[in-house]
């Protein structure tokens, strides 16, 4: 055999070196976020389809079964059936599941597997929970993730034991042992499922149980709790040691306050003489009811009064509220209200002609204005083009009730005006969509489908202006 030429040494080594289809580079944090969802959604799917998940014994059509998998997992709520009537215990117990992986999220999920494997996260996996719970700093993740699980399941345990005093008198202690589980795992996800529904009552949601305090009251801080973010909720716990907040904690905790306590009483005075909704309600009943109201719009999903029946400035006001939901890096969904005290902020700043924003007394860096701004105007967008192709789709559907269902499936906040059930299957798949994106966020959705070549961004192109206004 004669001698191999170097040049051909070279080209039968280049045919070797093929480049793998999936390089390492490819699983960015926002892929492995959506990668997560995705394979959490069709495993959810798949058990639900199996025949015993229904009370009739009958496989669920699999739309069905993927939309109430994908409702679950992004915490939001919506269903195209009735969960208490129609899903058996096994089938209710697999939601919540669901609900539970879904709320806690790629972070908590990662400390599972690290804390049973005893091994460190990487940095990828680093990211990837940063991106997840909403915090900034990379340093003590680790110890973070574990703290949202002691967290979800102190909150839980309590919760559960108060519905469980609220509904024992009712149901007995099995049924209100299960209940009481049920909705305290839902509503401190932030998910607005219920299994209060029966076969002559389906969808009722929590309307029949105004005048159970011990539930009207739990419920709402169970979703406070859930929707305000455990990076504020570490940071609260800490200020008896240190003594100050951050800026994220004081700006979510004044907001959150304002909307809850502001949104009730704007609820009680645009509903208190509507006998459909606060009207027949003893004075109490009412101040219960509009507060359970304004806590559950912003992504909690529940609700003691009727929907449907409610005035045209409640609802205006409960769009507002779904649009903007919880704080970043909770259980919640929607704009997020730490994104609405930025732009807020940015707002004050132009208005006073400042080049900077400034919260608190701190400056806010201008990638962050930017990301607020592009967030909203992602969430406006969005919430338009989908609410258009499902009018296209089923025009024969209220505008309405299907703006309302769109802005509760962008801001996973699960409350209906009876709309889902009703949209064809190219709608639903739409309204999955929505779910899925308003559970991601819409950076980690965009960055984890598209391609990015950072040595595009190095090149600097000259400036020129366009007025605005």
């Amino acid at each position: 055999m004669g001698k191999q030429s170097p040049e051909s040494g070279r080209k039968f080594e280049q045919r070797l070196n093929f480049t793998p289809r999936f390089k390492p580079e490819f699983w960015t944090p926002s892929r492995l976020i959506l990668s997560f969802f995705a394979i959490l959604i069709t495993i959810g799917t798949i058990l639900l389809w199996l025949p015993f998940s229904t009370v009739s014994g009958n496989s669920p059509s699999f739309l069905a079964a993927l939309f109430t998998s994908a409702s679950a997992c992004s915490v939001t709520g919506l269903t195209v059936v009735d969960t208490g009537s129609y899903w058996s215990f096994y089938g209710q117990l697999v939601i919540l599941l669901l609900v539970q992986l879904g709320g806690l999220g790629f972070a908590s999920s990662s400390v599972l597997v690290i804390f049973g494997l005893r091994n460190n996260l990487g940095l990828t996996g680093r990211l990837a929970m940063q991106n997840a719970t909403g915090t900034i700093s990379r340093k003590n993740l680790n110890k973070l993730g574990l703290f949202i699980l002691k967290t979800t399941l102190l909150v839980e345990l309590v919760g559960a034991f108060f519905l469980f005093l609220g509904w024992v008198g009712q149901f007995g202690p099995v049924k209100a042992l299960w209940w009481g589980i049920f909705h305290s795992i839902t509503t401190f996800n932030n998910a607005g499922f219920d299994i209060a529904g029966t076969p002559e009552n389906q969808f009722p949601s929590l309307v029949g149980y105004a005048d159970n305090y011990v539930v009207s009251l739990t419920i709402p801080v169970l979703i406070v709790i859930g929707g305000i973010g455990f990076v504020v909720i570490a940071d609260l716990l800490d200020w008896r040691k240190t003594r100050r907040l951050s800026v994220q904690t004081k700006a979510v905790v004044i907001l959150s306050a304002v909307l809850i306590f502001g949104g009730a009483l704007i609820i009680w005075f645009t509903e208190f003489n509507n006998p459909q909704t606060l009207g027949p309600m003893p004075l109490p009943q009412q101040a219960t009811a509009a507060l359970f109201q304004s806590v559950a719009p912003r992504t909690g999903g529940i609700n003691t009064i009727n929907l449907a029946e409610i005035n045209v400035p409640t609802y205006l006001l409960l769009l507002v509220f779904m649009f903007i939901g919880g704080g970043s890096g909770s259980t919640a969904g929607g704009l997020k209200v730490n994104t609405l005290a930025v732009i807020l902020a940015s707002l004050r700043s132009i208005l006073r002609n400042r080049e900077t924003t400034v919260i608190f007394g701190r400056t806010i860096p201008n990638r962050t204005v930017n990301q607020a701004l592009a967030v909203g105007a992602f969430y406006g967008i969005g919430i338009v083009l989908i609410t258009f192709l499902i009018t296209i789709f089923n025009n024969e559907i209220s505008l309405r009730w299907i703006l309302f269902e769109v802005i509760s499936a962008f801001s996973t906040v699960g409350i209906s005006e009876g709309a889902t059930p009703l949209l064809s299957a190219p709608s639903q798949i739409l309204i999955i969509i929505a779910m899925l994106t308003g559970r991601l966020g819409p950076i980690i959705m965009l960055l984890a489908i598209s391609r990015t070549h950072p040595e595009r961004f190095r090149v600097k192109y000259p400036e020129e202006d366009i007025p605005i206004g």
